[in-house]
């Protein structure tokens, strides 16, 4: 009996032993890599998917294992037999790690990665390098719109990366001016070849537009007949241009000012409003004004000839800042008002107001507008 309870129990040693060494599968499936069996199930590994373009393979282990890049070159699952590309280790912490390539490779290229932790405990993976992703490309189309000016034609261009507007040039002008691109370059050419040919296009003028403003003057060496055709460039880089067609036109017509001088007039001084005033008449109406050096005033109406009734017996005093515009205060008895003369000559004045506006006066018969001429010079008249 003991000898079988020995023999029994040297069996059950042995199935136990054979059963740690059963090779295990390892990891979970991944959608860019084949799973492979490893010696051990103390090992973790994650690999992402490798495109043609990488030059990298990055992925989770077991922290601090130590990762190796293989290139198939023996039996699928047997690790002697594939060459060393490249390793790196997982990080301590995270355990994801980064094997630099030291190239890109093909699609469909088999990659094997092993993870190793100690000097028996391993697990890995094949990956097969997929295509690259495509680059998506957006073109932006650009519109460039040129208004048209006045006696041009537009002509199309090569690209729509420059803009050019010219002004009208006349028969006398000896520029060409308008905007273009801004620093861009802008020529006159003659016709001599060629009608959208540039090269067959005689070289006249350039200049450059303004930087900041893109406005351009280029200077013509003479003018240019009615009707004649100048071919005006612009151009940017090396191939980008496009050009106009002006026609010279006539130029226009000149207007002519003819200034008119008015002789200036003298009236005099305050000395001039001495004298006696006749004013022009309204319904057999009208008046005489007698001012004297003395300062004296007298106004009568009359009607007929006849006098009819004294309107202002007193005293008065003038000034004058532009000599035809006099300023007369007048004093009646204990009445006081200011009356205005606009002089038109030194013998002929009318009434105005203080914004040297004529006036209307009513002698009782309504109001009309007097002129006054000048009857004599002497300050004795009798009325």
């Amino acid at each position: 009996m003991q000898t079988s309870k020995k023999l029994v129990s040297g069996l059950l040693a042995t199935v136990t032993a054979v059963s740690l060494f059963a090779p295990v599968a390892l990891g979970s499936n991944n959608s860019t890599a084949d799973v492979a069996q490893a010696a051990t199930t103390s090992v973790s590994l994650k690999a992402n998917g490798v495109n043609s373009s990488a030059k990298t393979v990055t992925g989770t282990a077991t922290k601090g294992a130590t990762v190796t890049v293989y290139a198939k070159a023996g039996a699928k699952n047997a690790r002697a037999g594939k060459s060393k590309i490249a390793s790196a280790t997982a990080s301590k912490k995270t355990g994801k790690f980064t094997v630099k390539l030291p190239k890109t490779y093909k699609k469909g290229t088999k990659l094997y990665v092993y993870a190793t932790s100690g000097k028996y405990a391993y697990s890995y993976r094949i990956l097969t390098v997929t295509a690259a992703a495509t680059k998506k490309t957006t073109t932006t189309k650009k519109t460039t719109t040129t208004k048209k000016s006045t006696s041009t034609t537009s002509s199309k261009s090569t690209s729509t990366s420059v803009s050019l507007t010219t002004n009208a040039v006349t028969s006398s002008a000896k520029t060409v001016t308008g905007t273009a691109t801004k620093g861009a370059t802008v020529t006159v050419y003659a016709k001599a070849g060629a009608k959208n040919a540039r090269a067959g296009k005689s070289k006249i003028a350039s200049a450059t537009a303004s930087k900041t403003t893109g406005k351009y003057t280029v200077k013509l060496p003479k003018t240019y007949k009615q009707g004649t055709k100048l071919y005006v460039y612009v151009t940017s880089g090396k191939y980008a241009y496009m050009y106009r067609i002006v026609t010279v036109t006539a130029p226009a017509a000149k207007k002519t000012t003819t200034k008119t001088t008015t002789a200036k007039k003298d009236y005099g001084t305050g000395s001039s409003l001495t004298g006696t005033w006749k004013s022009s008449s309204y319904k057999g109406y009208y008046t005489k004004w007698n001012l004297t050096s003395g300062k004296k005033i007298t106004v009568k109406r009359y009607k007929s000839g006849a006098a009819t009734k004294t309107l202002i017996s007193g005293t008065y005093t003038a000034s004058s800042s532009n000599k035809h515009l006099w300023k007369v205060n007048i004093k009646n008895g204990s009445k006081k008002e200011t009356v205005y003369f606009r002089f038109l000559s030194s013998s002929k004045f009318y009434m105005v107001n203080s914004k040297n506006q004529r006036v209307k006066e009513n002698l009782g018969q309504g109001a009309a507008y007097f002129t006054f001429n000048k009857v004599t010079t002497s300050s004795t008249v009798n009325f």
